[in-house]
């Protein structure tokens, strides 16, 4: 019988290239976040986000929390940026809202150039492989109804 031979999928051939060789994000690609990461934050701000808009945003902001770690740049910025995710989740919890309240919005377009400078530093490995970590830690969090979860989804 011959071996089987497990094809690598594109994200599993990208991490095995050497890191300089890596493609990165196109300057369109980062631009596009960047709009999305500032209509996410608008919305909220105006208090026009539904639940749907606040998950989209604590699995972005789980996903760059990710790449963070990854690239040992970023860290304190992007958990102060959970820190306010945290923060937003338990005022929706309390009051049904999406808002910000106080210095939060500032606290939030500051994330967003932490964000999109993470965006630039990274390459699509790494990215692909830190929106699949994101995207477990969201679906455990959206499986389990107890708040205080969030608080250790990024452990």
């Amino acid at each position: 019988m011959k071996p089987r031979h497990h094809r690598l999928g594109p994200t599993e051939l990208l991490a095995r290239m050497p890191k300089a060789l890596r493609p990165r994000m196109t300057e369109r690609d980062r631009v596009k976040l960047g709009l999305l990461h500032v209509q996410t934050l608008d919305a909220i701000a105006k208090g026009q986000a539904n639940s749907q808009i606040l998950w989209d945003w604590i699995e972005t902001t789980l996903t760059w929390v990710k790449v963070a770690e990854l690239l040992r740049v970023g860290v304190p910025e992007m958990l102060q940026q959970f820190d306010l995710v945290i923060r937003v989740t338990e005022r929706f919890l309390d009051t049904g809202r999406v808002l910000f309240s106080g210095p939060d919005y500032q606290l939030a377009k500051d994330g967003v150039q932490v964000m999109d400078e993470l965006a630039k530093e990274t390459d699509l490995a790494n990215f692909a492989l830190a929106g699949a970590w994101a995207d477990r830690k969201a679906a455990a969090l959206k499986a389990v109804s107890d708040p205080t979860f969030l608080r250790r989804a990024a452990a």
